[in-house]
């Protein structure tokens, strides 16, 4: 993988490098949630603008996340376009995607939900509610047909049923240097 920068300061904004690769802020989880969903929603599949050249640049669908950063999955996600999650390169703990209950308390069955191409690298996915502490149905489903799911040095820690649930044809899951514990 290309080396990218590393910013000396997390400034909440999304960060736009001249490949268009797209580096996430961190959530903060009260003012800032579901920045990784914002960011691909956003960003992914789309003419943006580089942050340091005011350049447009066509999107790589390759978004960046901070040493130390944690992403909360408040509500339902669904992934619908190629995307790749990538650690940032460096020392430091990995990011972080874990679940987090509504206003009302209620959190989707399914962390994650995909119906594209999806690689995870470097990421680690912490099934336990950040508010309730209740632990995540499932962290990932799959209901795109004909769609691969990569996990390339994650590591996956607390779930009730099972991490991956496919319910879709002619799919493919690869499992790269990855561990999975804490699941019931």
């Amino acid at each position: 993988p290309r080396e990218y920068p590393i910013l000396e300061e997390d400034t909440g904004e999304f960060f736009v490098f001249e490949d268009g690769s797209v580096r996430v802020p961190t959530d903060n989880g009260y003012s800032a949630v579901n920045n990784l969903k914002k960011a691909i929603d956003d960003y992914a599949n789309s003419t943006i603008i580089a942050t340091e050249s005011g350049r447009e640049v066509e999107a790589s669908n390759v978004f960046l996340l901070p040493r130390g950063s944690r992403y909360y999955v408040e509500g339902k996600w669904v992934i619908k376009k190629n995307v790749v999650l990538r650690a940032e390169e460096g020392d430091g703990d990995m990011p972080i995607i874990q679940p987090m209950a509504d206003e009302t308390g209620g959190v989707n069955s399914d962390m994650i939900r995909i119906e594209r191409d999806v690689t995870f690298e470097g990421i680690y996915f912490f099934g336990r509610n950040a508010i309730t502490d209740a632990l995540q149905q499932r962290m990932i489903r799959i209901d795109g047909a004909n769609c691969t799911l990569t996990l390339d040095r994650c590591f996956a820690d607390y779930c009730m049923n099972f991490f991956i649930r496919i319910d879709a044809k002619n799919v493919s899951v690869f499992l790269r240097n990855s561990t999975f514990r804490n699941m019931k």
